[in-house]
């Protein structure tokens, strides 16, 4: 198999570093407010192109140890893709998760407001599980969300608020709403229910945004909830943005977010 030339590599990497930029720019031209996790691609856009211009300028040389060095990146590199690749394909097949069935609870995630409305991915959050409820209007629902930076109330009041519009009865709405993340979501939701109900076999759904299922599934499993995934849609020029912050808050919370 021929190797793909210096040069040509350099090229690649340009390119790359051009669409990562563009993607950044068109985000950013969308959506108003800055969306999380972007500066991300613009940073690996420049990253990309510096070593593109670096491959299209010096040579390395067989034996180097520049040519060594490139050696241990491209199999870190290689190791990255694989490991990336199988991991956002979980996320894309569990993201398709859409309970149908009946359960005694939906905890509804939140996903962060601009001062008191809220942004596409909560509004998508919320008008799912209002799909949900209209089917199953008996649900009892645990909005989740705590006040965020830039936030005049809490994600979990500006949740209530929507249902209470909608027509929802006050009494089937629960507030949690000293969260900051999905582990404190799922945890302090678990000691709300444990509270309230006098049963042992509920049933709880969880509605949360297509890539997030996986992680809020693995988390309720760590608090001890066994979570049916109602998955909501999301804007589709933040797919790349979404899943691929998802991949690192996937690693974070396997690693991290415990007990």
């Amino acid at each position: 198999m021929k190797r793909i030339g210096q040069k040509t590599r350099g090229n690649i990497y340009i390119i790359l570093g051009i669409l990562e930029i563009l993607y950044f720019i068109a985000c950013r031209l969308t959506f108003a407010m800055y969306v999380n996790f972007m500066a991300f691609f613009i940073v690996l856009g420049f990253i990309c192109i510096a070593v593109g211009i670096f491959y299209k300028k010096y040579e390395i040389k067989d034996g180097s140890v520049l040519r060594k060095i490139d050696n241990i990146i491209k199999a870190i590199v290689c190791i990255f893709c694989v490991i990336f690749v199988l991991t956002e394909a979980v996320l894309i097949y569990n993201g398709k998760a859409d309970y149908k069935g009946k359960v005694d609870y939906i905890i509804v995630l939140g996903a962060g407001l601009k001062g008191k409305q809220m942004l596409g991915t909560q509004y998508e959050r919320v008008t799912k599980a209002m799909e949900y409820v209209k089917e199953n209007p008996d649900v009892k629902i645990v909005v989740s969300g705590g006040r965020g930076h830039n936030e005049s109330i809490s994600e979990a009041e500006a949740m209530k608020e929507y249902f209470l519009k909608k027509g929802v009865l006050s009494q089937n709405i629960i507030m949690e709403d000293k969260s900051t993340n999905t582990f404190e979501n799922l945890r302090n939701s678990k000691r709300i229910i444990d509270k309230i109900s006098n049963e042992n076999d509920i049933k709880v759904g969880v509605v949360t945004s297509s890539y997030h299922i996986t992680r809020a599934k693995l988390l309720g499993k760590r608090v001890g909830l066994k979570l049916y995934g109602i998955s909501a849609p999301i804007n589709k020029l933040l797919l790349i943005q979404s899943y691929t912050r998802e991949f690192f808050a996937f690693y974070k919370s396997l690693i991290l977010d415990r007990g």
